[in-house]
């Protein structure tokens, strides 16, 4: 998880860019946290409550993504992702 979001961290300022070199700072001061790293927390939220009780996953993933997304509404979500 924290590889997850490290690497959305660390990526997002690349993100649709094209950028493919390998040798660059990781935590530049453009750095953000993005919508990735924000649904990211949601899964580890979500195996963090739901714990061994995978009949309760799925309901419990979808309400704390949308909670997130609820919270963070300009946050660049894409119409996909509300579809």
């Amino acid at each position: 998880m924290l590889g997850a979001i490290y690497g959305a961290i660390v990526g997002s300022r690349f993100e649709l860019s094209g950028f493919n070199e390998y040798d660059f700072p990781m935590f530049h001061p453009s750095c953000h946290f993005a919508e990735d790293t924000l649904m990211t927390l949601a899964v580890a939220l979500t195996l963090v409550v739901t714990r061994n009780n995978r009949d309760n996953y799925k309901n419990t993933l979808i309400r704390n993504m949308k909670d997130i997304t609820h919270k963070h509404p300009n946050f660049g979500w894409e119409k996909m992702f509300y579809a």
